[in-house]
């Protein structure tokens, strides 16, 4: 079994991009590593007029921890080179959209082109801002990349055009020990997080939520106050969504071709059928079943899974991370297996990978595995509670859109998104959640919250008279119930589901209509 656990750490094959199509076009950037004497020659790689692609070798994504080496250098290789690749055909973007701080060197590389041809640091640095857009996606500054002097000497300052000096100046004046980092260093370090909040014009969160902490939580340098837009997150919906259900929204108008909800999305939610849903349902979660039953994945123990046509199914499948807090449903164990006893086809599915370098969490999977397994109160059902170690898209896809009910159980204030939950709304599968991350963007009533504080008796006990309620919808004589459940999780947060909305979400942020440039400025 364990060597099974060992799985869950994502392995990629050495990819090259003539494999998916891309032609080299013959042009080549060059990087300096520790000054003259280590050029690194980046190949750009493309297939289209907009999307431009180098390739780098840069290795393992996850290689090492967050203030290696190995990973400054990736994003050295994104920033500085991204621009130049860019600037190779011509196109000078009008918006920079940093992605959390690993790639705020695009903007640094930006400024320093600036103050190369003679502007000042105030006035380079307006004209970032003026451009620059970065997205937040955590709320723990230690999540963030640090680095020391010794660590930009090597692989930053020597691709600086500017000769003055100016630019060093603006990147030191940053850096500073901090107290979390004591156990680890005394040196004082560049924070890109932190950076990237003193070179964005506009900051965005990714739910209600997530920006209003965040607005709360972080400022810049100065003490000067930020302030987050909100911009949930969305999918792809023609990805994530089964084709016949995606199908029968488009029937009666609910996403345009794009994607996009349309203007009276709620109102066209109430002509739905419950029939027709429950039906759509139904197919969806029969193609889990061959899905499971094919083989193609097994269980803790190395078995195909087969699972009965009239169970009714119940996930959880995320990323393993503290705050989501995968063990939460095996608390009361007697609990569990009494509701599982009550509700005798009941199957429980776990699925996720735990970051390679989070050892606690990896302990913990061990821990959920093992309790499993010899748990006296789970020896009932114990064959109904399945692991499948090796988490993917595919079995992402099968799990969202064909299980009957899906658990979310992060502590409030911690999850930023949660995009999961998302798939589940889009494919009508019973979210017994927390309110929290994308949740808090939801009006009430519109998925089964699980309430309390955290990690307190009234929310563990929340937690399963809510999972309780959902089985009890998921009963084929309740499909009218259940019918109005997954409507109001839909006029909730469908048009939250929608990729689409949330580019063009970014799109009127990033270029407001005239009247509204000054609304929201940082």
């Amino acid at each position: 079994m364990n060597d099974k656990l060992e799985q869950t750490e994502e392995w990629y094959k050495d990819n090259k991009p003539a494999d998916f199509g891309y032609k080299n076009t013959g042009k080549s950037i060059s990087l300096k590593v520790n000054g003259e004497e280590n050029t690194h020659n980046i190949e750009i790689w493309g297939r289209g007029h907009r999307l431009v692609l180098f390739n780098s070798d840069l290795e393992e994504v996850y290689k090492g921890s967050p203030q290696d080496d190995h990973r400054l250098y990736q994003e050295m290789v994104g920033g500085f080179a991204g621009m130049k690749a860019l600037g190779e055909f011509g196109i000078n973007p009008p918006i920079i959209h940093l992605n959390e701080g690993s790639s705020v060197f695009a903007a640094i590389a930006y400024m320093d082109n600036l103050v190369a041809h003679g502007a000042s640091i105030e006035d380079a640095l307006a004209a970032t801002r003026a451009k620059t857009l970065m997205t937040n996606h955590t709320l723990v500054p230690a999540a963030w990349n640090r680095f020391s002097l010794g660590q930009l000497e090597k692989y930053v300052f020597p691709n600086l055009t500017d000769q003055s000096g100016l630019m060093k100046g603006y990147l030191t004046q940053f850096m500073k020990v901090f107290p979390e980092d004591k156990a680890r260093t005394d040196v004082p370090m560049l924070d890109l997080g932190l950076l990237a909040l003193e070179v964005s014009g506009k900051l965005n969160g990714v739910s209600v939520s997530h920006a209003e902490i965040a607005s709360q939580k972080f400022a810049r340098s100065d003490g000067s106050a930020v302030y987050f837009k909100p911009i949930t997150n969305g999918m792809d919906a023609d990805t994530w969504i089964d084709e016949e259900m995606m199908r029968y929204y488009r029937k009666f108008g609910l996403y345009d071709h794009w994607g996009m909800p349309t203007d009276d999305f709620e109102e066209r939610v109430n002509k739905l059928s419950a029939g027709d849903l429950w039906v759509n349902k139904r197919n969806a979660k029969n193609q889990l079943l061959d899905y499971l039953q094919s083989g193609r994945k097994k269980d803790q123990y190395g078995r195909k899974i087969v699972i009965p046509e009239d169970a009714k199914i119940v996930v959880w499948p995320r990323r393993f991370a503290d705050y989501k807090r995968p063990g939460m449903i095996f608390r009361d164990t007697k609990r569990l297996a009494q509701l599982m006893e009550k509700e005798k086809n009941a199957y429980f599915i776990i699925a996720g990978r735990a970051h390679p370098n989070d050892t606690a969490m990896r302990d913990e999977m061990h821990r959920i595995l093992e309790m499993i397994d010899k748990n006296g109160d789970l020896a009932s059902v114990k064959d109904r509670i399945i692991f499948i170690p090796e988490y993917d898209p595919e079995l992402a896809y099968y799990l969202n859109s064909g299980a009957d009910i899906a658990l979310n159980t992060p502590i409030v204030g911690n999850e930023a998104c949660g995009t999961s939950i998302f798939k589940q709304t889009g494919n009508n599968t019973l979210i017994v959640s927390t309110r929290d991350g994308g949740l808090s963007d939801a009006p009430q009533g519109s998925f089964l919250e699980i309430g309390g504080l955290p990690d307190s008796h009234e929310e563990q006990t929340s937690l399963y008279d809510q999972l309780e309620r959902a089985l009890m919808l998921a009963e084929t004589s309740r499909f009218e119930e259940w019918g109005k459940q997954v409507k109001a999780q839909l006029q909730g947060m469908g048009r939250k589901v929608s990729g689409t909305r949330m580019l063009a979400d970014y799109v009127n942020y990033s270029f407001p209509k005239k009247e509204e440039r000054a609304e929201g400025s940082i």
